[in-house]
């Protein structure tokens, strides 16, 4: 799936991985996920710490398959940049057999926040500044609120599959289930995502206007909605 030893760390920016790799990468988590299908224990507790790790080698193919709304298991789809063809259900699937694991889970979540600050950090003073304008000849983007659709969408997927585990752990006891909650939404909710908006805009030093308040606003707004989606 990597090409390298079992634990070892993805690398900080992502890589394209060979052909081999990327169909063993299909493999396991469409046999794992229909496997799962009708026994509960899903992928073996001894494995999950280095599924999760291998899974983080295409954390922006698993970002487009969770924040795309298109089947990428369909051959006019394509993921960046390992044209992975799994449909979103498929890897939910399989992220809830990774959930169980806190440790492992993390390691997901992590390099998806990673990825998300990312694609945040690619936003300019102008997408901070105002609403974007469509250019004559050319298709309209929104690059800004793409990107706040995408990154509510994919971490709130992830937030979800934890509370199915959450809530198997802790036996549907309210109490223990509410704490655990309440931890998860501050490490991993939509607080830490306006975060990295609000922080991406403050270091781009967009001018405190009428018309920036309000295109932040409109911003964190669609992601606020990818994020409860």
């Amino acid at each position: 799936m990597t090409g390298n030893p079992a634990g070892r760390a993805a690398p900080d920016d992502v890589k394209k991985m060979s052909e081999r790799q990327s169909e063993a990468f299909e493999h396991i988590v469409s046999a794992y996920t229909e496997y799962g299908k009708s026994n509960p224990a899903r992928i073996p507790s001894e494995i999950r710490h280095n599924l999760a790790n291998a899974l983080t080698y295409y954390r922006s193919d698993v970002y487009d398959i969770l924040g795309i709304s298109v089947d990428f298991s369909a051959p006019e789809y394509s993921t960046t940049p390992n044209n992975i063809e799994i449909r979103s259900g498929t890897m939910t699937d399989f992220l809830e057999g990774l959930a169980e694991n806190e440790a492992a889970f993390r390691l997901i979540r992590e390099s998806i926040f990673e990825h998300a600050d990312r694609q945040i950090k690619s936003l300019r003073g102008d997408d901070f500044a105002r609403e974007s304008k469509a250019e004559a000849g050319k298709p309209y983007v929104d690059n800004a609120l793409g990107v706040a659709r995408q990154s509510g969408a994919v971490t709130s997927i992830l937030r979800k599959v934890r509370f199915q585990a959450l809530k198997n752990q802790t036996k549907d006891d309210k109490s223990k289930l509410d704490s655990a909650l309440g931890g998860d939404y501050m490490g991993y909710g939509f607080p830490r995502l306006e975060q990295l908006f609000r922080s991406r805009a403050e270091n781009l030093h967009v001018p405190e206007t009428g018309e920036s308040k309000r295109r932040l606003e409109e911003i964190l707004s669609t992601a606020r909605e990818g994020h409860s989606g």
